[in-house]
């Protein structure tokens, strides 16, 4: 587990076929992250590396987007506080809806050719209020071979919910509630 400054404050080996089971616990670091279910998700070690989630909630496991992701209907992302879902129903590329966390209304907003750019300001989808935000915080690109979103240099990163038996590579940052988990490859 990752703390406020990106630093490990909590770390567990797991030897293959081991689990770990995540959920709101008192006596863990990340027991008073309000977001995180009393059963939230089990870690499974995949033979060869990296891992499989298993979400045991209904708030999911997001992984940070570290390079271009190919989007289908229903995905789901994080920014900052808020929640994204595309949907390639209507006109064109599709839309996508917005969430804030800040209780502020929720809006739909198509995607046109030149894609859509997710901001704190100037952006196609502005999340003013929120603070985790950067200015422009990521991209939804329109490309020849489908729809991809990206992050652009973000302070606080994008993150992608993982779709059904989507295995997480050694390096990955996972979002679990408010709390950041890095996936690391002990070696030696």
């Amino acid at each position: 587990m990752l703390g406020q400054r990106g630093e490990a404050v909590w770390e567990r080996l797991l030897a293959a076929g081991e689990m770990l089971e995540v959920g709101r616990e008192s006596d863990k670091p990340w027991g008073d992250d309000p977001h995180i279910e009393p059963k939230h998700a089990r870690l499974f070690v995949i033979p060869g590396g990296g891992l499989r989630v298993e979400p045991m909630g209904r708030s999911g496991v997001y992984r940070q987007v570290d390079e271009r992701l190919a989007v289908r209907d229903g995905d789901e992302f994080r920014v900052g506080e808020s929640l994204l879902r595309y949907s390639a129903q209507g006109s064109g590329w599709g839309a996508v809806t917005c969430y804030p966390m800040s209780g502020t209304t929720c809006s739909t907003v198509p995607i046109g050719g030149s894609g859509l750019i997710v901001g704190r300001e100037n952006a196609d989808i502005e999340l003013p209020e929120d603070t985790f935000v950067s200015g422009a915080h990521c991209r939804f690109s329109c490309r020849d071979e489908g729809l991809f979103i990206e992050d652009m240099g973000s302070a606080n990163g994008t993150y992608s919910r993982l779709r059904p038996s989507e295995a997480v590579p050694y390096g990955s940052l996972l979002l679990l509630g408010q709390t950041q988990f890095k996936v690391r490859r002990i070696t030696g």
